[in-house]
């Protein structure tokens, strides 16, 4: 009997080591294809020291920061690529270069510069199964062939040098790790487990030598994976491929030998195991996931469950590494997952009664925390649910009372300051539980009957104020139930379903309603005093009508919940509205309640948000933070006597520690992963290593990005652009971006910002260039200065030499008229002399001689005005040449006998004539016309015309009587030779009996060079 006794006892035990302890209430995030993987097949995960995840998939090599991916392929024909698109394994070493390997071909990969260096390794590999560092800091190969290959730096090789002992060749080592004295390795192997010591050169194996390690595990064969963990354990697998299912040992000085076989009741592999820094130890292979926790000593399959929201997915487990901040990321044939238990602040609690053994679904209606009965939990229609402060099941007096209670639908509860607690049903039944006397009374007034009990609120007097679902606000007096005929009454009607009651500071009574807005009423004369509804300007009213919670922030400030968050100030009458746009979750609020630090934490139907009145601070709480079900009740939550809070949701309760959320440490500092320009990626490294970064004035589009590299923590980024920004702004991305930058010199600063508002110890900057266009350049305009200094100098020139030539020209037209008026009055006075000597003797011939002085001195006259009218700035045209030939020849219409038709083309009012091209020119005109009129009779038609590069001026003659020698004679004169000269002009003469042509022709292109250069 006692033999079975103690076989008995054995075997229970042994149980005991082997039943699955409740699992950790995980809660996991996933990246596929969808959110950016090139594969959802990851091999592994490795974070650099800057913070980069880096990861190894079937169809590349990925850099990820936590919202960015950055994508290695191999490209063919070039080297520096990674060596192929299935990554199998990454490793990093000491000095913090990244190992990659894929297939049999291994290297080292620059984070820097993203270039590829292979390493040469035996032709006899066919594939690399693993890379890591020995205590001597060497990198050390493990391959498909027996044997250690030790990484030679000089030659760039993996050789066949590892200082072993002379195993047999039989000896096939799988994996070998460095005992807590660094002295000592521990080899794996298809023979055995085996031990050397690298001081005595000794090697042992089976359960030979004094080592506990080996007499336990010596005549284990096919050992795979040695590892010891933190408390000292030595574990060790052994398997034969596809013949059985691996065994998992586990050897501890104390506590000695544990076996853990058929881990899973299907096919399963261990393929390796990871330690946490916590001590959890997980174990992963081919259908394989699972952890050990030592302080209960027993193994926990974390299943695939495809389709449970935030649960992990997989059919194969190829590695779990844990970060800095310790997340645990899963590589799976499914994607990558990661959970981080240590964030995991909210718990979820499932709605049991004591000893019972299935947890109850159902929507929670209330929650009270009493002084001594622990935390009462009300449903509908389960019940009520107690707990003590660790959220146990414990006895519930209703429930003990009468099994009949477990169907109430409890909406509300309070406890009273007598100890009294008052539960209002759905019925219009109030149940008055005294705890310490253990009885139960229904108070079923008929002023109640049919009426749902939506809040009960009891004041500082100790009267009991009641909202019912149909909108009457029912009062008693002193909570005197026992006597209600005289201390309970309706005291407002038509409120609307009542939603909560609120007892403010200074004793008034604050009515959230679901359809018509808040009331107030007063505490003493039990008068509404207040009606807040939408109707009203903005920032006077509601900005619905809907109102779900109320909670008083100081004297003044009252918070307000409905679609908004509405600050209030009761002195003011002024609102102040929260929004989406402010940083407020887009869902509905269903209630409201206040942590010990006069934080407001506010319920949603499909999440949970806290806000910081003093620092107007939102921080947001979904899945990723524990929260699986977000379905908050309306108004269903209590602060626990340890500064808890409880909240229900619409299948159990969701329990927190507000304090543990408060983050008292400096923000993370922001490190710069990404910049693009104009969508097109820039070299990251390469431009922090410059001065600045420099952009071209016609493309300064600008995105950069950045990460704190904390994977679960959430930090909003504060930034500013000194130079374009005059303040600073704050944002929820992790990228900021400008369309168009200026010419000019920026500094772009970023800092991240925790969920209570404490900035980053750094200033993360990049300095910023923009080149100005060479137009906007100060060497450009120097330039232009010096251009317009120059054609103003020029100018100038141009204007002196011009007066210059302008003075010429008067002095030469001044000249010829002075030399044409000294003659002409040369002549007139020998003229008028010899007049005077004949006029006695010959009069006729005195005549004569007067007739030439008149006609001397007209022509002195003519020549005169000819000056005047050619040296007058406003006959410096063309068309007043012209018309100054008119006159000329409307004179001679009248005193000769020639008719005189004159005619120009358009391109001769074009022309420009210098001042003493065009005197000449009148000169040489009115001469021909001169010699015309005095020559011949009968009609003239004179005609100016542009021809080419000369201006050419034609007399056609139809004469009744012509005088051809006299009309020669007056062409040739040396004075008109003389003018035609200086002006380069011909003048060609055809006489006939009936008929004559005159042709002048003056030379234009030699006329406008001197008008240039005048």
């Amino acid at each position: 009997m006692k033999i079975r006794c103690c076989i008995l006892f054995l075997l229970v035990l042994l149980c005991s080591r082997s039943i699955a302890q409740p699992p950790l209430q995980l809660i996991f995030s996933r990246l596929t294809k969808n959110e950016g993987l090139v594969s959802n097949a990851v091999f592994q995960t490795i974070q650099d020291k800057q913070g980069y995840l880096w990861i190894a998939t079937q169809n590349g090599l990925q850099r990820y920061d936590g919202h960015h991916f950055l994508n290695f392929h191999s490209i063919p024909r070039d080297s520096a690529s990674i060596p192929g698109n299935s990554i199998s394994r990454l490793f990093i070493d000491k000095s913090e270069r990244l190992w990659i390997v894929s297939g049999r071909r291994t290297g080292i990969f620059s984070t820097k510069s993203f270039r590829f260096r292979e390493a040469v390794v035996p032709a006899t590999i066919n594939f690399v199964r693993k890379i890591t560092q020995d205590v001597e800091g060497r990198v050390v190969l493990f391959a498909d062939i027996p044997g250690v290959f030790v990484y030679d730096e000089k030659r760039n090789e993996f050789l066949h040098n590892h200082s072993l002992p002379n195993l047999p060749d039989s000896i096939s080592i799988r994996d070998m790790i460095s005992d807590t004295d660094t002295s000592r390795l521990w080899i794996a192997s298809k023979q055995g487990l085996l031990l050397y010591d690298k001081r005595k050169k000794i090697s042992y194996s089976g359960t030979q030598g004094p080592e506990p390690v080996l007499k336990s595990l010596g005549n284990i064969r096919n050992t795979r994976h040695p590892y010891i963990s933190k408390d000292g354990s030595f574990w060790l697998t052994s398997w034969v491929p596809f013949a059985a299912n691996p065994e998992l040992y586990r050897y501890n000085r104390e506590k000695g030998l544990s076996r853990f076989a058929s881990i899973r009741d299907f096919y399963h592999e261990v393929w390796d195991l990871y330690e946490q820094k916590d001590g959890t130890l997980w174990i992963y292979g081919i259908g394989l996931l699972a952890y050990y926790n030592n302080k209960t000593g027993g193994l926990t399959v974390i299943p695939s469950e495809p389709y449970a929201e935030n649960h992990i997915q997989y059919d194969v487990i190829n590695n779990v590494f844990e970060d800095k901040d310790n997340n645990v990321w899963v590589c799976t044939n499914r994607g990558l997952f990661r959970f981080n238990s240590s964030f995991q602040v909210f718990r979820h609690v499932a709605l049991k009664r004591l000893n019972d053994t299935a947890a109850v679904s159902v929507a929670v209606a209330s929650v009270l925390q009493t002084k001594n009965a622990g935390l009462w939990v009300g449903t509908w229609g389960k019940g009520i649910f107690s707990y003590d402060k660790n959220m146990e099941p414990i006895p519930n007096l209703l429930n003990e009372q009468d099994r009949v209670n477990q169907q109430l639908s409890v909406v509300s509860m309070i406890e009273r300051k007598n100890g009294d607690l008052w539960l209002g049903l759905r019925t219009g039944v109030i149940k008055i539980v005294n705890t310490q006397a253990k009885t139960v009374y229904d108070f079923k007034p008929t002023l109640l009957k049919d009426k749902m009990i939506w809040q009960i609120l009891e004041d500082k007097k100790g009267n009991i104020w009641i909202g019912a679902h149909n909108g009457e606000l029912i009062y008693c007096h002193a909570g005197n139930w026992r006597d209600s005929t005289h201390s309970l009454r309706v005291l407002h009607t038509g409120l609307s379903e009542i939603s909560k009651l609120y007892e403010d500071r200074s004793g008034d009574i604050w009515i959230c309603t679901v359809t018509n807005g808040l009331y107030t009423v007063d505490g003493n004369s039990k008068k509404i005093t207040r009606h807040l509804t939408q109707a009203g300007p903005v920032g006077k009213s509601l900005p619905e009508e809907g109102v779900t919670s109320i909670v008083q922030f100081n004297d003044s400030l009252y918070l307000i919940t409905g679609n908004y968050l509405n600050v209030f100030n009761s002195k003011s009458g002024t609102f102040r509205y929260l929004t989406v746009a402010d940083g407020l979750p887009v869902e509905h609020s269903m209630g409201m309640i206040a942590d010990r630090q006069n934080r407001v934490w506010v319920s949603l139907a499909g999440g949970l948000y806290r806000y910081d009145p003093e620092k107007n601070l939102i921080e947001e709480y979904s899945t990723r933070d524990g929260i699986i079900n977000g379905n908050f009740e309306l108004n269903a939550s209590a602060l626990t006597q340890d500064g808890k809070i409880v909240l229900g949701t619409s299948t159990d309760l969701v329990v927190f520690d507000p304090a543990k959320l408060a983050n008292s440490s400096i923000g993370s500092n922001l490190a710069i992963t990404g910049i693009k320009r104009a969508g097109l990626n820039l070299p990251v490294d390469s431009v922090l290593n410059l001065r600045r970064l420099s952009l071209p004035y016609d493309n300064t589009f600008l995105t950069v990005e950045f990460s704190t590299f904390s994977y679960s923590n959430r930090y909003k980024t504060k930034y500013m652009l000194e130079g374009l920004d005059k303040e600073w702004r704050t944002t929820m991305e992790e990228q900021v971006s400008y369309p168009y930058l200026p010419p000019g010199n920026y500094i772009l600063k970023i800092k991240s910002l925790n969920a209570e508002g404490i900035e980053s110890a750094e200033t993360t900057e990049l300095k910023i260039f923009v080149n100005t266009p060479f137009w906007k350049s100060w060497w450009f305009y120097a330039v232009l200065v010096l251009i317009l200094a120059c054609l103003l100098y020029w100018d100038g020139q141009r204007r002196i030499k011009r007066k210059e030539l302008m003075y010429a020209m008067r002095t030469n037209i001044a000249d010829s008229l002075h030399q044409e008026v000294n003659t002409t009055l040369n002549n007139i006075n020998i003229l008028s002399e010899v007049a005077r000597i004949k006029a006695d003797n010959d009069i006729e011939q005195s005549k004569e001689y007067i007739r030439q002085i008149q006609a001397k001195s007209s022509s002195m006259i003519v020549a005169m005005n000819d000056m005047l009218w050619s040296i007058n700035p406003d006959n410096d045209n063309m068309p007043e040449t012209l018309k100054r030939l008119q006159e000329y020849i409307d004179g001679l219409n009248i005193q000769s006998g020639v008719r005189f038709e004159f005619a120009s083309d358009e391109q001769v009012k074009q022309l420009q004539l210098t001042m003493q091209v065009r005197y000449y020119f009148l000169h040489v005109f009115r001469e021909c016309l001169d010699a015309i009129a005095n020559s011949t009779k009968g009609k003239c038609r004179i005609h100016l015309a542009k021809e080419k590069d000369e201006m050419n001026c034609s007399f056609e003659l139809e004469h009744t009587e012509i005088r051809a020698n006299d009309l020669e004679k007056a062409l040739n004169t040396p004075a008109l030779a003389g003018r035609m000269d200086f002006i380069n002009a011909s003048l060609d003469s055809e006489i006939g009996r009936t008929n004559s042509l005159i042709l002048l022709k003056l030379p234009v292109a030699l006329a406008s060079g001197w008008q240039n250069q005048a």
